[in-house]
């Protein structure tokens, strides 16, 4: 857990840098409300542990649904995707190790159900200063072009850079280079986040059109703009939500990229990436169960249990 903290500091320290000082604020927030509900639920399932003792996973979805949540999200909204996470998807469910769906997920998903203006539109434009304009990210603004070709939106906006929206290209490169680092390291396979990184791009290309006003974007801008590295990456690769088999996370992969896609080109909201994932954790027990890709691989361990030997 904790190679996978340090494995997000290069794409943390960017998103800093390139949104803002109320990303920090972000995290310390969700940080500390997390850790509140991770103790509290411990004490009242009487399972409640010293703070030296935490297997770090509750820091990974603070830190995911601080980054996943605009800068400067009033201190309720964190409080309440931090509840939503820790109580409803993780500790509702028995725990770590029994939960179905991705914690800091169903937590950022909640939130954009509920205030989908602010968590939209609320991300600060390019160069802007700390109290500066805020406006939707690239992805929601790309989202809603019905009368310019690509070029010429690219042109006209400043929001955008050389492959997708700017400062999320750089952002995206630091989360790649960070997930590099966990499979150089072994945390998890490479068959999730390579296939989900294929899949969208070459649904990308398939629907890109040389570029019409049409045009749902490249495979360049679906890969570098949003969360798509992150979500590739520290999202879609969580031990517990994911399948058990090598092939079943490789359709797992697959069908998230699949659906990021879908989302992105014809769906309401512009990412998707939480949507997706969560619509996928639903379907992973079942690919865990699916006899011939049990018996086409050895069905890799999940996250051992209490007592367990190592």
């Amino acid at each position: 857990m904790l190679r996978v903290v340090l494995a997000m500091l290069p794409g943390v320290a960017t998103s800093i840098a390139l949104l803002g000082i109320g990303v920090l604020t972000n995290l310390l927030q969700t940080v500390l409300f997390s850790v509140a509900f991770e103790l509290l639920a411990q004490y009242q399932r009487q399972q409640a542990l010293p703070l030296r003792r935490q297997d770090g996973s509750v820091l990974i979805t603070a830190i995911l649904l601080g980054l996943a949540l605009p800068p400067l999200t009033p201190w309720w909204i964190l409080l309440i995707a931090s509840a939503s996470a820790i109580l409803l998807a993780k500790h509702a469910y028995g725990g770590l190790g029994h939960n179905v769906f991705n914690p800091a997920m169903a937590g950022y998903a909640l939130v954009l159900v509920l205030f989908p203006s602010f968590v939209a539109t609320h991300w600060p434009a390019p160069n802007a200063s700390f109290d500066g304009a805020t406006m939707a990210t690239a992805l929601d603004v790309f989202k809603q072009n019905r009368g310019f070709t690509v070029d010429e939106w690219w042109r006209a906006h400043a929001q955008f850079g050389s492959w997708g929206g700017k400062d999320w290209e750089w952002i995206n490169l630091a989360f790649l280079a960070g997930g590099l680092f966990l499979l150089q390291q072994k945390i998890f396979t490479w068959h999730t986040p390579a296939c989900l990184l294929a899949t969208l791009a070459l649904l990308a290309a398939l629907f890109y059109d040389n570029g019409s006003s049409n045009s749902a974007g490249s495979p360049l801008y679906h890969c570098f703009s949003g969360a798509t590295m992150l979500g590739a990456f520290f999202v879609a690769t969580d031990p517990v939500t994911a399948p058990a088999t090598l092939r079943a996370r490789m359709i797992y992969g697959a069908l998230i990229g699949a659906l990021i896609f879908a989302i992105r080109a014809g769906g309401h909201y512009a990412d998707g990436i939480a949507f997706a994932v969560l619509l996928m954790n639903a379907v992973a027990p079942l690919l865990d169960r699916c006899p011939a890709l049990r018996q086409a691989d050895k069905a890799i361990p999940k996250v051992p249990e209490k007592g367990d030997a190592p």
